[in-house]
């Protein structure tokens, strides 16, 4: 369990292992796009606005929602990974679980 009170990832990207787990419990959660609204070229570019289509489709778990995501190192699905990034925290803090599989 993590709690951290500064943004930590402000950049859309994806992780490069099979999955990453993240259930947020308190604070915003974790911000991702479907492929659709992605121009994956973009990605490590150092902006979003190149790589987001259209920011109205950026999606946000909820408060104890689980999200599972796959990495780019999925065996089945290399190179195509979930497209996230960590939510901006202004004021207060967030608290969280990850768990990362290889």
């Amino acid at each position: 369990m993590s709690t951290i009170e500064t943004t930590q990832c402000p950049l859309f990207h994806v992780d490069f292992l099979s999955y990453r787990m993240i259930c947020t419990y308190i604070g915003p959660g974790t911000q991702w796009i479907p492929n659709f609204n992605a121009e994956r070229n973009h990605l490590g570019c150092g902006r979003n606005n190149h790589l987001v289509k259209d920011f109205r489709l950026v999606r946000e778990t909820e408060n104890f929602d689980v999200i599972l995501m796959k990495g780019d190192m999925h065996p089945n699905d290399p190179n195509n990974g979930c497209i996230h990034k960590s939510p901006e925290i202004k004021n207060g803090s967030r608290i969280f679980v990850r768990i990362d599989s290889n």
